[in-house]
């Protein structure tokens, strides 16, 4: 089985990085944004959606400095705000010891998320790590997710996406493969349903009823 993991929301536990870098963004185009404004919808999205949507009349310059911006004050103050979620390991080791293969599939910056697993001692698990371009190629997941099947020459039949967002749901719909909609990261139930979702999972553990060692599970919930 190939199993294609989000990494914020779904590996990582992330939204006061991703909050405090999409703040001290804006505020470097002299945009000043509450620290009691909810921007929980930000965490999950293309960094180039939400900056299109959060500048004011932005152009591609703009935006592209606005990927600069928030990508260094990741580097320089995210990585201490980022935790793996707790059960994550035992997904990832459950998966390796029954010869699955694990990717990463993120819309964000392939180097800034290969650098987030190596700060969280966890890019050993992963057969290969996917991302958006610096320009925002490959931002969207459903681009993400074709070059990847397309890349490794996967079967779609025995591929999965597991996510917390609207996004993974859609992009894995889109690439005709089987979905897992995550609970304990930033999108809701009800967004996920919505999405299409084919599974759902409450928390980390219950991921662990998918992962056989034999063959994808026929049920529909956990």
């Amino acid at each position: 089985m190939n199993l294609l993991f989000d990494m914020n929301g779904t590996l990582l536990e992330s939204g006061n990085a991703v909050e405090d870098g999409i703040r001290y963004t804006l505020s470097r185009f002299n945009i000043d944004m509450s620290k009691s404004a909810d921007l929980s919808e930000y965490v999950g999205p293309p960094l180039i959606e939400i900056f299109q949507s959060l500048l004011q009349n932005p152009n591609d310059q703009d935006v592209a400095d606005a990927l600069d911006i928030y990508r260094k004050r990741y580097r320089d103050k995210g990585f201490g705000l980022t935790a793996k979620y707790e059960g994550i390991e035992q997904i990832l080791d459950r998966a390796k010891y029954c010869n699955h293969k694990i990717y990463l599939a993120t819309s964000k910056s392939f180097s800034l998320a290969s650098e987030l697993l190596v700060h969280q001692g966890i890019i050993g698990y992963f057969d290969g790590v996917y991302g958006a371009e610096p320009s925002g190629l490959r931002s969207d997941k459903e681009s993400l997710i074709a070059f990847i099947i397309k890349d490794r020459n996967m079967n779609r039949k025995d591929t999965v996406m597991l996510g917390d967002r609207k996004h993974d749901i859609h992009g894995a719909i889109h690439n005709n493969i089987k979905s897992i909609g995550v609970l304990w990261g930033y999108g809701s139930k009800n967004e996920l349903v919505k999405a299409g979702a084919d599974y759902l999972a409450r928390s980390p553990h219950e991921i662990l009823g998918f992962i056989k060692c034999v063959s994808f599970p026929k049920n529909d919930t956990v």
